[in-house]
């Protein structure tokens, strides 16, 4: 059974490697944008710890399920269009949090709390937006005549790719919750 769940998300991520690969760039892009002209002074922030258990497990999962959610949502119902312009807000915004937290931290409790779960929330978050951008393919293609559009594979194969966005979430949240805190 899991060699043939391999095999499927492998075949999902060859046949929509452009979305995956430019929704992480766009994702990562849009948080670099953030974090280079946020303000070098955060004004009230403080640091804290918070208990590792299934309240924060829940939380964190909550939270990075409506910002990916949103984001995909935004690139379904406009099919792909809004996708990018949401992203570059959206992660600018984070870059900017984050841009702001790093000298409330410091550098040591950056790379002990952030890092450990940082690439799959950012896999996660950068998949989303590229499942945002899979209907765009079928909608180029109706515009200008470039070949058939297969809007029912399209749509599936966005909905298999939020899929396997959830199980990175979780998988992000898990670390965050039980290792970087």
């Amino acid at each position: 059974m899991g060699s043939g769940v391999a095999a499927a998300v492998g075949g999902l991520v060859h046949r929509q490697r452009w979305a995956l690969s430019t929704g992480v760039l766009a994702w990562c892009a849009a948080f670099a944008v953030g974090w280079r002209w946020c303000d070098p002074h955060p004004y009230g922030l403080i640091p804290v710890r918070p208990d590792p258990g299934l309240a924060l497990f829940s939380e964190i999962l909550t939270r990075n399920v409506g910002v990916a959610s949103a984001l995909w949502l935004s690139g379904l119902l406009t099919a792909g269009v809004a996708v990018l312009p949401a992203t570059l807000a959206v992660g600018a915004l984070a870059g900017v949090t984050w841009g702001q937290a790093l000298p409330v931290l410091g550098l040591e409790a950056v790379v002990r709390h952030v890092l450990p779960h940082l690439g799959v929330e950012f896999l996660a978050v950068g998949c989303a937006v590229g499942a945002g951008l899979v209907p765009f393919r079928p909608l180029w293609r109706s515009v200008t005549g470039a070949g058939q559009a297969d809007w029912r594979a399209e749509l599936a194969d966005s909905g298999r790719l939020w899929g396997v966005v959830l199980v990175l979430l979780a998988v992000a949240a898990g670390v965050e919750t039980w290792i970087s805190t």
